[in-house]
């Protein structure tokens, strides 16, 4: 009787396999990955507010140096862009960049003389240099890749009209500014391509 038990259990099992085969879905591979494309690491930018306020913040006991250059994004941030500077040994976050606080829209740099480049996605870049001392004025260059609606535009503190823009042009000449606050815009907002 059990042998009879185990033999009915057993064809039971055989035919709830076999339908279960018959009616079950193909298991298909998922399709291959494509390949990963090499991206750069962001550069890291920590807060140093104490010694950007001793630049930038004209409530300070110094009240800010009139001539030091100081950076406001009126759109975008430092928290997605890669920083180059011309000294392969210096660190951008802690030799060159002082920032605000942990929003990353108000910057400045620790030796104004040193030029430096910002750029996003690998799509556009702001680079600045030839500050001079004694004027405190400044050069911008803006660009941007010609497939690309990523835009930078930059206006100073005295009139809000873009000095230099990526809108029509993908390499504009380069700018000078005369001005302690550059105002800088990096939106995808450009001609589409």
């Amino acid at each position: 009787m059990f042998a009879m038990y185990i033999q009915l259990l057993s064809v039971a099992l055989f035919i709830t396999v076999a339908r279960a085969a018959v009616v079950m879905p193909q298991v298909v591979a998922p399709p291959p990955r494509p390949a990963r494309r090499n991206c750069v690491p962001y550069t890291k930018l920590l807060p140093r507010n104490a010694e950007y306020r001793k630049h930038c913040d004209g409530d300070t006991p110094t009240g800010g140096d009139p001539k030091w250059p100081c950076f406001t994004f009126w759109s975008g941030y430092l928290g997605d862009v890669v920083a180059t500077i011309d000294d392969p040994k210096a660190d951008p976050d802690k030799d060159v960049f002082l920032v605000k606080n942990g929003f990353l829209e108000d910057f400045t740099i620790r030796d104004p003389t040193k030029p430096f480049s910002l750029t996003w996605d690998g799509q556009a870049t702001l680079s600045y240099k030839d500050y001079k001392k004694d004027t405190g004025c400044y050069t911008i260059q803006v660009s941007r890749s010609k497939d690309t609606t990523l835009r930078i535009w930059v206006s100073d503190q005295d009139n809000k009209e873009r000095k230099v823009d990526t809108l029509h042009n993908e390499n504009p000449d380069p700018v000078e500014f005369c001005t302690k606050w550059a105002h800088l815009h990096v939106k995808y907002d450009g001609n589409e391509f």
